[in-house]
């Protein structure tokens, strides 16, 4: 019983790291439940999903975070 507590702590504190992050926080809770010891220390080498959002705007067509700079969309190829 206690191992389970252990591996649900351990869960959640890799989802709310990678949400920190920018990462998906149910997603990466499962892995931190699943294998604590190989997600915990991955959520730490990560980098920031997007560094600065100052930098970035959403697209009007698919809603994906672009270069404020950009002339298409590299995710929908439409003109912003």
């Amino acid at each position: 019983m206690e191992l389970f507590i252990f591996w649900i702590i351990f869960g959640c504190m890799t989802g709310f790291f990678a949400s920190m992050r920018g990462r998906n926080w149910f997603g990466w809770g499962i892995f931190g439940f699943c294998l604590p010891i190989v997600a915990i220390p991955m959520v730490f080498i990560l980098s920031k999903k997007y560094e600065n959002l100052d930098d970035m705007i959403k697209c009007k067509s698919c809603a994906e975070w672009i270069k404020a700079e950009a002339n298409k969309c590299k995710f929908c190829r439409s003109d912003v």
